[in-house]
């Protein structure tokens, strides 16, 4: 378990914390979203350095970070033991590899609730300023979503598994808030599968997310404000693509049960 027996709270915090919380929440997708979320975290927070590193086979490989330059970093999963919720020491840098940080302590926060975690966060402390390790897992707690991988499953044409989607509707409702989605099969097209994601994805970057759910299956997210119809008729017309359903959600749950059937 975590430093938190119970889920934090964003009252709990100073008003200073208050503002970090949404200046990261309203940060815009996109592939730099965790670097930029990790650097609005240092001055707060006060680490030396941190780490968000996504597992590939028997490795963590490190995708963004604040205080390491442009060093990519891999540690050995056997070397990190996150699973489960919350923030928790996860040994010293020199232990992980990261000599250059010698005997510091550092602390590893999952950001998914597999086992193995498939994302993680690490904080190296800085020994000459006090790290408050309480608040400091308030916020990953509430800004979590914004340090996964951008686009994670989806973004590589293939399809996420349930709780990965859960994880990628958070994330977008906590940038977007209230939202709507359309469903889509491209199975009647001659277009490959990831060149289809490709080209629906630069289709509606302008006003949407999109995730693929299944073989041929897509999702779009878009502001609840924007015409459904209008967009449905647009996009299948120019992918042809068949309208399987669509929703409009005003809860990452809701948008679960919506999209559940089709799965």
């Amino acid at each position: 378990m975590g430093l938190l027996s119970k889920a934090s709270s964003r009252d709990s915090l100073d008003e200073m914390g208050k503002a970090l919380v949404e200046r990261i929440l309203r940060i815009k997708q996109g592939a730099s979203t965790a670097d930029t979320a990790l650097n609005l975290l240092k001055p707060y927070t006060c680490f030396q350095a941190g780490l968000c590193l996504a597992l590939s086979g028997n490795t963590y490989t490190s995708y963004a970070g604040a205080g390491f330059g442009i060093e990519q970093v891999a540690i050995p999963r056997k070397k990190l033991n996150l699973s489960g919720n919350g923030l928790r020491k996860a040994g010293t840098a020199e232990d992980l590899g990261l000599s250059r940080f010698g005997g510091s302590p550092v602390w590893g926060f999952p950001l998914d609730s597999r086992t193995p975690p498939g994302s993680v966060l690490l904080l190296i402390e800085d020994t000459r300023i006090p790290f408050n390790p309480e608040t400091t897992e308030q916020i990953l707690t509430e800004v979590s979503q914004m340090l996964i991988p951008a686009a994670e499953a989806s973004s590589s044409g293939q399809a996420a598994e349930p709780a990965d989607l859960k994880t990628q509707i958070t994330r977008y409702q906590k940038s977007s808030g209230p939202f709507q989605g359309l469903i889509l099969d491209s199975a009647g097209t001659d277009t490959e599968k990831n060149d289809f994601f490709e080209l629906l994805a630069k289709g509606t970057e302008s006003f949407g997310s999109v995730y693929q759910i299944g073989p041929s299956r897509y999702i779009i997210l878009f502001p609840k404000h924007l015409d459904r119809n209008l967009i449905a008729h647009r996009i299948t017309g120019s992918f042809h693509a068949a309208e399987v359903s669509g929703f409009t959600a005003d809860t990452v749950q809701g948008a679960m049960d919506s999209i559940q059937p089709y799965l």
